[in-house]
C-alpha cells in the first residue's frame, strides 16, 4: 500500500489497495511529493476495534527529519487482527516541533494473518524411478471464508554446478485444508502434481480468494526447505540349487535373493499371482518342473527391478 505524504498537502491517500485492509506481510509505503527531499514529521497512529473503543494516539515515527518510510503491522504495538488503524502525519511547515499541522486521516483495516507452520512432513517417492513425492504442512487454523492458501515451490535444478539455487518450479492455491479433528489443518500438495528426488523450498500464505496469486517473492508466509528422498532400487538375484530329479517330477528348487525397496518382497512366476517371500530377503522355490521361467520380484510399494 503507497500513502502520499508532502510538506503542504493534508491528504493521505493509498493508491495500490483499494479496500484498506493490511495483512501481516502488508507494507504501509509513505511516498514523498517533495521532490526526494527529506522533511520533518512524526507518524502518528491510533487502534480502534469494532466495538468502537479508541485507543490514544500514540507515534510509531517520533518528530525528526527522514525521508518516507515503510511500515508493516508490527510496527504498531497490539495491533489485533480485525481491528481498525487510523494513521496521519503530525508535520510543521517551518520544521519546528512547536506548531503542529496534521494530514488527513489514513484508516486501514487489518486483515487476517496466514496460518502458521506447526509441522512439515516430506513424503519420498515410493519407487527409485516414480516422480510421486509430495509434502503436506499442518497449520494451526482452517482456512475463512473466502480466503485460499497459495503455496509456491522451488527446486534446485542444479545441485552439483549451481548448489543452493532455487528456482520456481511450481505454484498450486487451495480454498480447503483437512481437518485433522485437532484443532489443527493440513495442506497437501496435490497428487496430480508429483515431485522427483530432490532439494526444495517452499513458501506459502493465504489471500482474498479472488485476488490473483502473488509472485512468488512476495509471498510472506514461512519458507521451509526440504529434501525428497527415494528408496535404493529393489535387484534381486536366482541361485539355483537343484534341477528336477526325475524325469517329469517337479522338485527343482531355487533360491530367491532380494534387496532395495520398501517393505516385504512378494515374487511372480511366469505372469502368475503374486506371493509373499517366506524370510525378509529371500525366498525358496522348489516345485519348479523342466522349464524355462520369467521370475520377478517387488517390494511393499509394488516397485519392481529396472535393468
Amino acid at each position: 500500500m503507497v500513502a502520499e505524504l508532502g510538506k503542504n498537502i493534508r491528504s493521505l491517500n493509498p493508491q495500490y489497495q483499494t479496500d484498506n485492509t493490511i495483512g501481516c506481510g502488508d507494507l504501509i509505503e509513505l511516498e514523498t511529493n517533495a521532490c526526494g527531499m527529506r522533511i520533518h514529521y512524526a507518524l502518528e497512529y491510533q487502534i480502534r476495534d469494532t466495538s468502537g473503543i479508541v485507543q490514544a494516539w500514540s507515534e510509531a515515527l517520533s518528530y525528526g527529519l527522514r525521508s518516507a518510510p515503510s511500515l508493516s503491522i508490527a510496527d504498531f504495538p497490539n495491533l489485533l487482527e480485525g481491528q481498525i488503524l487510523d494513521i496521519r502525519l503530525r508535520y510543521s511547515e517551518n520544521q519546528s516541533n512547536d506548531t503542529n499541522d496534521y494530514s488527513d486521516i489514513l484508516t486501514l483495516v487489518t486483515g487476517s494473518c496466514s496460518p502458521e507452520l506447526l509441522s512439515f512432513l516430506p513424503i519420498n517417492t515410493s519407487c527409485s524411478y516414480t516422480d510421486d513425492g509430495g509434502f503436506s504442512m499442518i497449520l494451526d487454523r482452517d482456512l475463512e471464508s473466502g480466503e485460499k492458501l497459495v503455496a509456491s515451490l522451488f527446486y534446485e535444478f542444479n545441485p552439483i554446478t549451481e548448489p543452493n539455487v532455487f528456482s520456481l518450479a511450481d505454484q498450486k492455491d487451495t480454498t480447503t485444508l483437512i481437518d485433522n479433528g485437532d484443532n489443527t489443518f493440513t495442506y497437501q500438495w496435490p497428487s496430480d502434481t508429483p515431485i522427483l528426488p530432490g532439494n526444495y523450498k517452499v513458501r506459502y500464505q493465504t489471500q482474498d480468494s479472488t485476488a490473483l496469486n502473488p509472485e512468488w517473492n512476495s509471498l510472506e508466509g514461512t519458507e521451509r526447505g526440504f529434501t525428497i528422498g527415494s528408496p535404493t532400487p529393489v535387484t534381486f538375484s536366482g541361485t539355483r540349487l537343484n534341477n528336477v530329479f526325475c524325469n517329469g517330477g517337479s522338485d527343482g528348487a531355487i533360491r530367491l535373493d532380494a534387496s532395495g525397496g520398501v517393505g516385504n518382497y512378494e515374487y511372480q512366476v511366469n505372469g502368475s499371482n503374486w506371493l509373499p517371500f517366506d524370510n525378509t530377503n529371500t525366498h525358496l522355490i522348489n516345485t519348479f518342473s523342466s522349464g524355462t521361467y520369467s521370475i520377478k520380484v517387488r517390494d511393499a510399494n509394488e516397485c519392481t527391478e529396472r535393468n
